[in-house]
């Protein structure tokens, strides 16, 4: 036993400290900008009725005192372990542990993503949460497993995908969770409709002789760029919810160690991990991304869940953990590989049956920003309307606003075509784009290079001919495969940025 504690203390600095990496501060200045904004904002103008001096100077102090509370907390917050134990500050007092006193640690999912997981440490007393972004986290993380030996771990783990914790884990979709959530969205919605349509148009017309006309339509412009893409947002939220738990609400997960059992529709298996062949992540819809498994056998049957499971970030780790890790998820750092297109069973295949594919734009991603923008150039275009609503005096530039209007509408209509009619088709010989003036299309034998430049993908021939193509055609990740297979051995390819603009011309 000394042999080892000699060891600890050679090869263990004496203490180590975490503590913010400058977030308070920042938040402490944001907060006294804005009371500084508000105070003045509030001062008289010679309009409006006067604010007590009373009130404004307590409306000051509120925001003061926020700003000084986020520096102190800065200034003093923080998390030190050494050889005794672990000491942590908070804003109003300082507590220490002993390593005997250490219960347990592990990690927890924190926010949407595999990699956002915070630190924490059980006590008999307390919990400690360690912030990953602080500075210094893992190395005071590297201390409490090595000095913490009576914890029944002996590393980092997420918590509910140790052999430790409670089994087997049931993941389902509640069905009181899912009717609460709709109904929020949609008293959220209504809620939302009448804030804008009611209230902030009283207010606007109540208003505007004091402000005068150019405030109103500023007032009015900002808020539709506001208030429209969020109001058609938390609409796709709600469809989202309500398809999502249309295909999964009767799913039931019960999983173990050893593997899983999947009830569907009253249909029950068994499933070990040894017969899971590959699993990724599809992104079915602009703000829905599912978890897909895929069994071995000739079949390849999938197996998926969506968001809205309970734990749905656990249950993708516990897989990731037990089942085998599939040869495409070697290069990821989660073990969930992404962008995998749906319609090749789960796994890219490249291959000759790929003759005559058809890409296109019209995908889940694109569809809700075009309708969102359309809504908001009609918003914007009801400017005249509102000019002869509130009976402004000033003289509206209807011209001026026309061609803007025109432009913007112009621009709108050829996005739209493109998303209906816009795309590209491969075949044996040919790439071919669809474009407002006809097609155009490249022999492969004649591609001389293809590379991409700023989420922009450029096929180029040898006789001045360029296909064009973005990130939002359907399964683009599919077309560049086939376009490097296809294609003779490029200068650049994709894998270097292009550092000008594609050339036309000669084949360099």
């Amino acid at each position: 036993m000394g042999t080892d504690d000699s060891l600890k203390t050679r090869e263990t600095p004496a203490s180590v400290t975490c503590r913010s990496n400058g977030l308070g501060y920042a938040a402490g200045v944001l907060v006294l900008i804005y009371g500084v904004a508000v105070t003045f904002l509030s001062s008289p103008d010679g309009k409006h009725t006067p604010i007590p001096p009373a009130i404004r100077l307590g409306i000051g102090s509120v925001f003061l005192l926020g700003a000084i509370l986020f520096f102190w907390w800065e200034r003093i917050a923080h998390v030190t372990a050494n050889r005794e134990g672990v000491v942590w500050r908070t804003l109003f007092k300082t507590r220490q542990v002993r390593w005997d006193e250490v219960t347990d640690y592990y990690y927890s999912f924190v926010g949407s993503s595999h990699t956002g997981k915070g630190a924490v440490v059980r006590t008999a007393s307390a919990v400690i949460r360690l912030n990953s972004d602080w500075k210094n986290t893992e190395a005071v993380c590297d201390m409490i497993q090595r000095f913490a030996t009576h914890a029944p771990v002996a590393d980092w783990q997420v918590i509910g995908t140790r052999p430790c914790d409670p089994w087997p884990r049931i993941f389902d979709y509640y069905p009181i969770a899912r009717q609460w959530l709709l109904t929020s969205q949609i008293v959220l919605g209504l809620g939302y409709l009448y804030t804008v349509t009611v209230l902030l148009w009283h207010q606007m017309h109540s208003t505007f002789r004091i402000l005068g006309s150019h405030y109103v339509i500023g007032v009015y412009s900002l808020s539709c760029l506001v208030t429209v893409p969020f109001g058609f947002c938390l609409l796709c939220g709600v469809l989202q919810t309500a398809a999502s738990l249309r295909r999964y609400g009767d799913d039931i997960w019960a999983v173990t160690p050893q593997g899983f059992t999947f009830i569907s529709r009253g249909i029950k298996r068994d499933i070990p991990w040894s017969e899971v062949g590959d699993y990724h992540t599809e992104k079915r819809s602009f703000v829905e991304r599912e978890y897909v498994i895929s069994l071995c056998g000739a079949d390849e049957t999938q197996i998926r869940w969506g968001y809205s499971i309970y734990d749905c970030l656990l249950l993708a780790c516990i897989v990731r953990k037990y089942a085998p890790r599939p040869q495409s998820a070697v290069g990821s750092t989660t073990g969930w590989r992404a962008a995998v297109p749906p319609s090749t069973g789960g796994r890219f295949r490249a291959s000759p049956a790929l003759s005559g594919r058809k890409f296109h734009y019209r995908t889940g991603e694109l569809f809700p920003i075009l309708l969102g923008a359309t809504i908001l150039l009609v918003c914007l275009s009801s400017i005249p309307l509102l000019y002869s609503f509130l009976d402004l005096p000033e003289r509206f530039d209807a011209n001026g606003t026309a061609i803007g209007i025109a432009a913007a509408g112009l621009a709108l209509l050829y996005c739209w075509w493109r998303y209906f009619a816009g795309g590209i088709e491969i075949d044996d010989f040919w790439i071919t784009q669809k474009t407002l003036f006809g097609y155009r299309r490249i022999l492969w034998l004649a591609v001389s290079d293809y590379k991409e430049k700023n989420g922009t993908y450029y096929t180029l021939g040898r006789d001045e001919k360029r296909i064009v193509f973005w990130s939002a055609l359907n399964q683009v990740e599919e077309l560049k495969a086939e376009i490097e297979r296809r294609s003779p051995t490029p200068q650049i390819g994709w894998s270097k940025k292009a550092v000008e603009n594609p050339p036309r011309g000669s084949h360099r």
